[in-house]
């Protein structure tokens, strides 16, 4: 990983942020649908930290959709062919994780990684993170329902689009300044200290066994 990032010129150093949206054509299913995002969404939030002089490095599977960023400081590994262990090692590095609930935010949660994670369902979260949860409006009505009206539907632990799509509820995902907003937010609670930062690349020794488990 170190000798990868070296010849991006990404110093060990640097201060790097880790994203991954979810998108159709790696594995798909109904419960997967209302997690998927459109990376143009987060267009704002990665300039932004490029501006504060953050570098952010994108993972992902080839079929992902361009997130138009053109500036230095911006890694986009999904139209790279890199070793596998990258993932592992940047998810492991970074100053946190930003993105959607998939594979990789459990890797870097693996690794005491703050985590920001948005458009988040079911409604829950795990310690040292950030959570922006998915909001849904009434098909009929196109009034924003409140978590205490999603729990008296159908309770808080269900993600299967097909549910909330019979019970008339249509999702609105976070918005690009939402998201702008909400990674502003996280920058400050990891430098009050709210949130800590991991940095810590060894293997604790019931790594393997979690990890099987997870």
């Amino acid at each position: 990983g170190r000798s990868f990032f070296g010849s991006l010129g990404v110093a060990e150093k640097d201060q790097v942020v880790v994203i991954n949206l979810r998108e159709p054509g790696y594995f798909d299913r109904d419960q997967h649908a209302l997690r998927n995002s459109k990376p143009q969404d987060f267009r704002k939030a990665v300039n932004w930290l490029l501006s504060q002089g953050i570098k952010v490095v994108r993972i992902g599977h080839s079929d992902m959709s361009s997130m138009e960023v053109d500036r230095v400081g911006f890694y986009d590994l999904t139209k790279m062919n890199y070793p596998p262990e990258v993932d592992i090692y940047i998810c492991a590095k970074a100053m946190f994780y930003l993105g959607t609930s998939s594979g990789p935010f459990s890797l870097a949660d693996q690794f005491g990684t703050a985590t920001l994670l948005f458009n988040e369902l079911p409604y829950c979260s795990r310690s040292n993170s950030l959570v922006n949860l998915l909001k849904f409006v009434d098909k009929h009505s196109q009034k924003l329902r409140t978590i205490a009206d999603i729990n008296s539907i159908m309770g808080l632990d269900i993600y299967s689009a097909n549910v909330f799509s019979n019970c008339n509820l249509i999702p609105l995902p976070a918005s690009g300044d939402e998201i702008l907003k909400t990674t502003k937010t996280m920058l400050d609670k990891l430098d009050s200290g709210e949130l800590s930062q991991s940095q810590e690349l060894s293997f604790p020794k019931e790594y393997a066994f979690r990890f099987q488990g997870h």
